[in-house]
């Protein structure tokens, strides 16, 4: 062991060989010796200094290499001079330097490890430790230096250079201790302090101001670098400043003071590699991998963590794992956690980090405690994660700037800031000329958060930022989830800001020295970008531009406050230089994308407050121009807007489909422009647009009209009503002293598009084809605006006639086209029942100054039917100056009296922008024809259904089949009757249903050659129907009371006792029966002509009674022992009552009382198949003559007038014949069922027909 020191000089040798070698005191060579330590364990208490043009210090150690300086040295190993420090250990090379907190102030900077000029530091190790600790004192600390006091680990300066290997980890740490305690005198510490901070890496070659000093004389190959190169072979690299407090607890001390402190920090034309398996370079993060810091207490001043400036170059790899920037501090001004600033002279300056196989991240969690706002309230001011900052070309005059960049790339990047106060927070920031930041993620995200929960009056709070012509591009393989959310305290309002992306080309003060002043950011994902911030998603200024795409997925963008817009474009004041006034403000958002302001709202009216796209430049911004702005919206995809969509002062915005897609857009919101604004609207097929388009031309028309008519007495122009003139200024739109007080909204629809317009709306220009207009008033008359009309197009309007003309839609268009237009009527079965034929009831719904006969003069645009007859509603051009309609009553009605910006634009207003001597007024017209309405033909056909149902003979075969009807032997019976009936004619298809009788009798004389029996029956029907030659359908329901009366006739028993038996059952009857019908018709129509689609639902129900008198004859005649047959004759006579009703379309149908008199001749043959059972099996066939005509119907609106009736004739008489077959049998003693069928033919029936099945009692 050596108690002292060892210090060798000139060209002298020392060596030291042992087990253990210990040194009491420091190891120093100069000059050209050389002094050597080879041992297991080598001790140096004192510090290692080689300060000779080729001195060296070596440390040779099978185990560990240690290094102290025990007696308060500033620096523990020193390399300076050409010297060489070369520190080998087999285990560990373990630095350390510690000092109590009087002798820190009395040295000024402390380095733990520092090669010098020209000087160079080899360490290799399994691992490496440098590690800097400060000891708590009593001493007052000096305040009032003016000295920067620094405290690093190890440094680098000009012309020297430093390896550092380890197998495995590398340890470089400052120790915080408890120094630097602010006085509470101290009321504003950053104006009076003049204190260093912690670095534990610095590494620093020649800088701008070195050059400076020399008089600019200094060329690059007489510049200094300083290089380090930092390699973790199979471990990582730990780069921290901590806390020294017991157990790692945090140390409660309020207000350390760190200027210009740094974790790793490269400077001037200095150089570092930094490579390992993770590197976790932390500041306040007593464990690299937990997920909070240890301590928050240190007031953290200009402090770039992880920094390369002034033309210096610094690289940090991760192999393996992560690159891990771990921040905690209490505040911060000027505060980063990685950082490329100010642009070297001669050279660029970088900083790339690199994580192939997993990921950057960088975290900021300054958080702000009661005990600092005493001391450090002016401190708060920005706080970042990463920044690239190049030279101020605003008020820089030395001539090119050199580039500066900032490279990430790994799987993923990940970027935190949180605060819970802080004027500036920022995520990714590039500010000023040639400052470039690229960040990639290579298979996953790229994530930036940023959380500033304070209330700091204008807070600023920003994802991405560039400034003053800053760039930054973000790309990642997945997704780029980008969010800056402002939480103010509970209770407060947001008073700042926060941007997800914020692109500004230049300040708004000093404008004078603007050479190139466009910052960029170019967002690309290869799935999608989801965009977040609490006042605005993207923003861009003063020539900011910001591109943003994603290729396979969607662009998601998201704000919350309704003053403010989640896209927006701006121009805050102009500039001097008129070279670059023609570069816009730029926002280009390509991809599928949702574009949402959560905070927008639609009022009843359908108008929205909120914007989701805002684009405003700045009119007359310098002499002779202006600024502009400019949105591009390439849309693909399922795409969506929220908000409106507004551009002023020369902005634009375009929303239009992105080249070779087929996509498709629903914009909930308004498109506005005022003041030279431009907003470009394309909807493609299948998109949808709900909400107002106004360019303000209409407005501002009525400004113009009514500040005229004000100026004269006598006007009587009345002004717009309050809630018109609040839709004046809705949006986010400043009034500043402009050219045009309109703007221009030109909207393109093509295919299946559809825009639903709530109220009035004004545009510039419609075009495209296929598209359709919605008037979507909700029963409130609606007008649309446009100016030059293009391509064909629908618009669904809803129409009213002159006495209801407030709630009818109307069209005004200054410059028309020859491309047809279609008008669709949406409310087809209002305007029918209100229209009436004739040129004085037409129904204006067009205006146009300059027509190219849009919707074609004369084109019948609907068949339908009002009341007797079919109607045409037709187009019909009219010139203003010869409409026999152009009267102030009529053009009230249909313009407004007086402009309401929600409603009508007003008569004045509609002479003035819309007259002229070409100008023409469209309508619809009703014209009548010849051929009877549907409603009419088919009253005929009702009543002529009812005639025949009603009518419809009943026999006696058909009540009982072939049953023994008279019994010598029961004195009372009952029966029950079924029939499903099909009674379909010419007129009405599948008219069937089913009827239910019940009935009872009861034998009234019983001789051996007279009986008599009399019957009553119930029966109840209904039989339904469709027209064969409308579209409707009718059901009748039929309740009637029958009475029968049976008579008949056998020869005197002894007059055929000779006979035989078969031939004695001969015998002749008369049936006679009175009905008595009560009939219910429930009829519907939809009137429609030649394959219209238009069609008008018309009703109907009402009643009508029938009374059937009816006799019958026949007789019974053997023709053998097993067949007989039955010949008939009958006649029945029918009062049919009128009918009268009123449909609902308020047509009235009626037809006039009618009698009906129908013949029938036929017969049965009948066989019976055994006596003893009375089974029987028959065939029948029939005759019918109806010999008198049915009613007239007559069917018209009353209000029309005699003319408009129709009368249709009645069925008239016919003849038609059936044939049928049956079976009965007795079941049991007084018990007898039968089965019955029969088909009409002729007389119009067509597949009619009946079967029936009965059973009767007899007791």
């Amino acid at each position: 062991m050596v108690t002292g020191y060892i210090y060798a000089a000139g060209t002298s040798q020392v060596s030291l060989t042992g087990t253990e070698n210990t040194v009491g005191n420091y190891v120093q060579a100069s000059g050209d010796s050389q002094i050597q330590m080879d041992g297991t364990i080598n001790t140096v208490k004192a510090g290692v200094w080689s300060n000779g043009s080729s001195s060296k210090v070596i440390l040779s150690a099978t185990d560990t290499n240690r290094v102290q300086n025990a007696n308060n040295l500033d620096k523990a190993v020193y390399a300076s001079g050409g010297g060489t420090i070369d520190l080998t250990a087999a285990t560990l090379n373990d630095l350390g330097i510690s000092l109590d907190e009087a002798k820190y102030i009395t040295y000024g900077n402390v380095r733990g490890v520092f090669a010098d000029i020209d000087s160079t530091l080899l360490m290799n190790g399994d691992t490496n430790k440098i590690n800097l600790y400060l000891t708590p004192s009593t001493a007052t600390n000096a305040a009032s230096s003016s000295s920067l006091i620094n405290k690093i680990g190890l440094e680098i300066f000009s012309g020297g250079s430093a390896t550092v290997t380890a197998h495995k980890d590398n340890y470089i740490s400052v120790n915080a201790g408890a120094f630097f305690k602010i006085p509470s005198y101290l009321d504003d510490p950053l104006g009076t302090w003049g204190y260093g901070g912690l670095s534990p890496i610095s590494v620093r070659g020649t800088t701008r101001s070195d050059i400076v000093n020399a008089g600019g004389s200094l060329t690059l190959d007489e510049m200094k670098s300083g290089v380090l190169g930092l390699t973790a072979e199979d471990g990582n690299n730990y780069i921290s400043v901590v806390d020294a407090s017991s157990a790692n607890a945090p140390d409660t001390t309020p207000g350390r003071a760190l200027f210009a402190s740094a974790i790793v920090s490269v400077d001037g034309y200095g150089f570092a590699t930094i490579t390992g398996n993770n590197n976790y370079m932390t500041y306040g993060w007593n464990d690299p991998t937990g997920t909070e810091a240890s301590f928050y207490n240190n007031l953290a001043y200009n402090i770039p963590m992880v920094s390369s400036s002034d033309g210096g170059g610094m690289t940090i790899n991760a192999t393996t794992g992560n690159n891990e920037v771990l921040v905690g501090a209490n505040n911060g001004y000027l505060t980063f956690g990685v950082a490329a600033s100010t642009p070297g002279v001669y050279t660029e300056t970088w900083l790339n980090m690199t994580a192939d196989n997993g990921v950057n991240r960088v975290i900021m969690k300054p958080v702000y405690t009661d005990d600092v706002i005493a001391h450090a309230s002016t401190a708060i001011n920005h706080i970042g994660a990463a920044l690239a900052s190049g030279g101020n070309y605003l008020t820089s005059t030395e001539g090119v700037v050199t580039p500066v960049t900032l490279t990430m790339t790994a799987k993923s990047n990940e970027f935190y800031v949180e605060s819970q106060l802080g004027s500036i927070l920022t995520g990714v920031e590039g500010t000023h000329a040639n400052a470039n930041v690229n960040i990639t993620s290579t298979s996953g995200d790229n994530i930036i958060q940023i959380v500033n929960k304070g209330s700091a009056d204008n807070a600023m709070t920003d994802g991405l930022i560039t400034q003053d012509g800053g760039h930054i591009t973000l790309k990642s393989a997945h997704d780029n989830v980008i969010s800056a959310s402002y939480v103010p305290s509970s209770g407060s309002d947001i008073i700042g800001v926060a941007r997800g992306i914020s692109s500004e080309g230049y300040y708004s003060g000093d404008t004078t020295n603007v050479t190139n002043p466009i910052s960029t950011i170019d967002v690309t994902a290869d799935n999608s970008n989801y965009v977040y911030g609490t006042t605005q998603a993207v923003y861009a200024i003063n020539r900011g531009v910001v591109n943003i795409s994603a290729t396979n997925g969607k662009s998601v963008f998201a704000s919350d406050l309704a003053s403010k817009a989640t896209i927006q474009a701006y121009s805050q004041s102009g500039i001097t230089n008129e070279a670059t006034a023609e570069l816009p403000t730029t926002i280009n958002i390509t991809g599928t994308m949702n574009i949402t302001n959560t905070g927008a709202t639609t009022s009843s009216d359908g108008i929205t407050t909120g914007s989701a796209v805002w684009s405003y430049g700045n009119h007359n911004s310098y002499a002779g121009g202006n600024d502009t702005t400019l949105i591009n919206l390439k849309y693909a995809g399922d795409s969506t807007i929220r908000g409106s969509v507004v551009a002023g002062q020369m902005g634009t915005v375009n929303v239009t489909p992105q080249d070779g897609t087929s996509g498709t857009l629903t914009l909930s919101g308004d498109a506005v422009a005022d003041t030279d604004g431009i907003v470009n609207l394309s909807l493609t097929d299948g998109s949808t647009w709900v909400g107002v388009g106004d360019d303000k031309r209409e407005s501002a028309a009525y400004t113009t009209l009514t500040s005229a008519a004000t100026a004269d007495t006598s006007s009587t122009a009345s002004t717009a009503s309050t809630a018109s003139a609040a839709r004046l200024f809705r949006s986010l739109l400043v009034v500043q002293d402009v050219v045009n007080p309109y703007g221009t909204v030109n909207v393109d629809m093509d295919g299946s598009s559809d825009w639903w317009m709530p109220v009035q709306s004004s545009i510039t220009t419609l075009s495209g084809n296929g598209g359709t207009v919605h008037f979507n008033g909700n029963g409130v008359g609606r007008a649309l605006n446009i100016g030059t009309l293009t391509g064909s197009h629908t618009f669904a309007m809803n129409l009213r006639n002159e006495a209801n003309a407030a709630a009818s839609d109307m069209l005004y268009i200054k410059n028309g086209t020859t491309d047809q237009q279609t008008l669709q009527i949406t409310n087809l079965d209002q305007l029918a029942s209100e229209m009436k034929p004739g040129d004085l009831n037409a129904v204006r719904f067009a205006t146009i100054t300059n027509s190219g006969n849009e919707f074609r003069d004369g084109t019948t645009i609907a068949k339908l039917s009002r009341g007797a007859y079919k109607m045409n509603l037709n187009i019909q051009y009219r010139p203003v100056a010869t409409d026999v309609l152009n009267t102030a009553s009529y053009n009230d009605a249909y313009n407004g009296s007086t402009y309401d910006a929600l409603t009508k634009p007003g008569t004045a207003l509609v002479e003035s922008m819309y007259g002229g001597d070409n100008a023409q007024n469209v309508y619809v017209v009703m014209d009548k024809t010849d051929t009877p309405s549907d409603n009419a033909n088919t009253a005929v056909i009702n009543a002529n259904a009812l005639r025949r149902l009603a009518t419809n003979l009943d026999t006696f075969t058909k009540r009982n089949g072939q049953i023994q009807y008279m019994d010598s032997v029961a004195q009372e019976g009952a029966w029950v009757r079924l029939t499903h009936s099909k009674d379909s004619f010419d007129a009405v298809d599948d008219f069937s249903g089913n009827f239910y009788e019940f009935g009872y009798k009861s034998l009234r004389h019983n001789e051996p050659t007279k009986k008599h029996t009399q019957s009553i029956a119930v029966s109840y029907g209904k039989e339904t129907g469709t027209y064969t030659n409308y579209n409707g359908n009718m059901a009748v329901r039929d309740l009637h009371l029958a009475l029968y009366d049976t008579m008949e006739y056998r020869p005197n028993p002894d007059s055929i006792k000779d006979l035989p038996a078969w031939q004695q059952n001969t015998f002749r009857y008369k049936d006679a029966y009175l009905k008595i019908h009560h009939l219910r018709n429930e009829m519907t129509v939809y009137d429609s002509s030649e394959g219209l689609t238009y069609g008008q639902k018309n009703t109907a129900n009402y009643n009508q009674n029938v009374i059937n008198l009816s006799g019958e004859y026949g007789a019974r005649k053997p023709i053998n022992e097993s067949w007989y047959w039955v010949p008939q004759a009958q006649l029945q006579g029918s009062y049919l009552g009128s009918i009268n009703y009123t449909d609902s379309l308020g047509a009235d149908g009626h037809s006039d009382s009618a009698w009906s008199l129908i013949g029938r001749i036929g017969f049965d043959l009948v066989k019976e198949l055994d006596a003893k059972a009375q089974s029987k099996f028959y065939v029948k066939a029939n005759l019918y003559h109806e010999f008198l005509n049915g009613p007239d119907v007559r069917y018209g609106i009353a209000a029309d007038g005699p003319d408009m009736y129709y009368t249709g004739r009645g069925e008239g008489r016919g003849t038609w014949f059936n044939v049928g077959a049956g079976f009965s049998k007795r079941v049991s003693d007084g018990r007898y069922v039968f089965a019955d069928f029969e088909r009409n033919f002729g007389h119009g029936y067509k597949n009619a027909y009946s079967v029936r099945g009965g059973i009767s009692w007899t007791y």
